[in-house]
């Protein structure tokens, strides 16, 4: 028996070493698995803060460089510049008053971009004009009068080289009738890539000649046909060689537009008169000089 208690003894020990054994295995291995969970985790959250990192980074990017940009809400006055036609083509003698060159105008396009000016559309003019709301200090408006065709095949290629917005105010009663003024396909091109088109009344004459009622049909008129082939609201109007009485002002806001342009020759203030906001003309006899001058100096 004692013998046998001994063999006993002897078995029920190792078995408890082999449970033990098998124990220490079975702790070390998941041991082994948490350690590797814990590097996984660690992992993770180094990339996640990475990345959060990263966002943080681009946003505050984004932040700097839009406040980088001086911006304004108060009445320094905005240069609304006023074009006619673009063209080396000195055949007709009826536009040569109104026409600059081809050079010339990507000339002072180039300045504006070397220099950090920023274009305006319609709206945003408005926006800040009516709404306060804040526009970058170095802004400028630029607006063509009459639509001219070489307003698409010269000025359009200029525009889209420095990403300029701008505006043309189109004698309405001239498109596909005059062959030196716009056609409406060529109008659809340009209000469907960021040129606006607005109203230049329904036919180039002084409207201030005309009887109120006459004014009156001549600013309904441009505005409903414009709105017709566009598929937009038209709320903006230049008036013919600038020429306005106070029926002419009346008229305009009863017609239904929101702003009026003249060419009175200064900047555009909060304070003006919202159917009689001057215009800053840029004709061939104004040097590079001149054109520099008054897209910088409100008192030019």
């Amino acid at each position: 028996m004692r013998n046998e208690e001994k063999k006993i003894i002897s078995v029920s020990f190792l078995i408890l070493i082999a449970v033990i054994a098998w124990a220490i295995v079975v702790n070390i291995n998941k041991k082994s698995d948490n350690s590797a969970q814990n590097v996984k985790n660690i992992k993770s959250v180094a990339t996640e803060t990475t990345e959060a990192q990263n966002k943080t980074t681009v946003k505050d990017s984004n932040t700097t460089t839009a406040a980088s940009v001086p911006m304004k809400n108060d009445n320094d006055g905005v240069p609304v510049v006023m074009y006619h036609s673009v063209s080396d083509n000195a055949a007709s003698s009826q536009f040569a008053p109104l026409r600059i060159t081809n050079q010339n105008f990507d000339s002072q396009m180039k300045y504006l971009k070397d220099n950090n000016f920023t274009t305006l559309t319609m709206d945003e003019i408005n926006d800040f004009l009516t709404n306060n709301k804040p526009i970058p200090q170095k802004s400028i408006v630029l607006t063509f009068d009459d639509g001219y065709e070489d307003n698409y095949t010269n000025v359009y290629p200029v525009l889209k080289k420095y990403g300029f917005k701008a505006t043309i105010f189109v004698v309405a009663d001239a498109i596909d009738k005059e062959s030196n003024y716009l056609t409406s396909a060529q109008l659809k091109e340009l209000q469907q890539n960021g040129i606006d088109i607005e109203s230049g009344t329904d036919e180039n004459v002084r409207i201030s000649n005309l009887p109120s009622t006459s004014q009156l049909e001549s600013l309904k008129d441009s505005k409903n046909k414009l709105e017709a082939l566009l598929n937009k609201k038209v709320n903006y109007v230049s008036y013919p060689f600038g020429s306005y009485n106070a029926d002419t002002l009346l008229d305009a806001k009863n017609a239904g537009y929101t702003l009026g342009f003249s060419r009175d020759g200064k900047w555009t203030y909060k304070t003006d008169d919202k159917f009689k906001l001057s215009r800053v003309y840029i004709s061939p006899q104004h040097t590079e000089a001149d054109f520099e001058n008054r897209v910088n100096n409100n008192n030019y």
